[in-house]
């Protein structure tokens, strides 16, 4: 018979693809993950996984398996989490996990929002590149995690919490920095900030020019919207970004001015698929919905509602 030890280690090793990732995870050491996945296999007569220099990928047989040791695994963490939500409310610790942009202005300003609301909470704030943002949730490294675009995994569950629509960073010096909309035309000649063309952003961008029939002059490409801002600082030229990622006030020696286009970005909550919306996660969104509401930001009427309430 398998313990919940042992559907422990299985599932931390299918989760991480490794025997070192799985005892990391598990906090022991690498040898005892081996030797019990040794014994389990050796026990049940099944090979559960395929060894190569890169790791190990799971069989048939072990891929069979997840869906119940995912079972095991979400309904003991509820059982713990109910039992620490039950004897304090806003005491302990809560990681936050973000895409790269959020991390900014948005997410720290709802972080402090948490914070005066729950002063004995221990805050950690993970920043997260795409690929990085299920594996975090899914070991438990973050508690939820904030992005702007949704994440196509059955695993998680993703809400819309807002959208904001795009904003022309520009030198504070720029002549456009008095305009009250910037058009694509008034970018024309200009020395842009742009992306690099496998980004999701380059595309975005970059489809807002070719309907105007422009041709934009990146003369610097980034891979992250946040690695803009400073170049923007130090005069190498405009930048287009989304409104979360600027925050409620442009960054010293900028001025963000509101970009004439239909492009909205999302604002997602994702979570665990198996988890409930516990107390302090469902706070700490509702500090997420003011921030976003605070830049200027479109919320849904039941999230700002729910924000509204939380605050009373």
């Amino acid at each position: 018979m398998l313990s919940l030890r042992q559907a422990e280690v299985l599932r931390a090793v299918m989760v991480t693809g490794s025997i070192v990732g799985a005892a990391r995870m598990l906090n022991v050491s690498a040898p005892g993950i081996s030797r019990m996945i040794r014994h389990i296999e050796e026990a049940h007569g099944v090979r559960l996984f395929l060894r190569s220099g890169r790791g190990l990928s799971a069989t048939a047989d072990a891929r069979a398996l997840f869906d119940n040791l995912e079972v095991i695994h979400n309904r003991l963490e509820r059982i713990n989490r109910h039992l620490a939500e039950s004897r304090n409310d806003g005491v302990g610790d809560y990681a936050v996990g973000c895409s790269p942009g959020l991390s900014h202005a948005l997410i720290p300003a709802a972080m402090a929002d948490l914070r005066r609301r729950y002063p004995a909470l221990n805050l950690t704030l993970d920043v997260l590149h795409v690929d990085e943002l299920v594996p975090a949730i899914l070991t438990r490294r973050v508690n939820m995690a904030l992005a702007i675009y949704p994440v196509d995994d059955k695993r998680v569950v993703c809400s819309r919490l807002a959208e904001a629509g795009l904003v022309c960073l520009v030198p504070a010096s720029s002549r456009l920095a008095s305009k009250t909309m910037v058009t694509p035309s008034d970018l024309e000649g200009e020395p842009l900030i742009g992306f690099e063309r496998s980004v999701f952003q380059n595309r975005l961008v970059g489809g807002v020019f070719q309907a105007a029939k422009i041709a934009p002059d990146f003369s610097i490409r980034v891979r992250l919207m946040s690695s803009a801002i400073p170049l923007v600082q130090e005069g190498l030229g405009c930048a287009i970004l989304d409104a979360f990622t600027v925050g409620r006030m442009a960054p010293e020696r900028t001025c963000a001015v509101p970009f004439a286009s239909d492009v909205r970005i999302p604002l997602m909550a994702i979570r665990d698929a198996h988890d409930d919306l516990d107390p302090t996660s469902r706070r700490f969104q509702d500090c997420v919905v003011t921030a976003a509401l605070a830049s200027g930001a479109m919320v849904r009427a039941e999230q700002r509602s729910a924000a509204h309430r939380s605050r009373q």
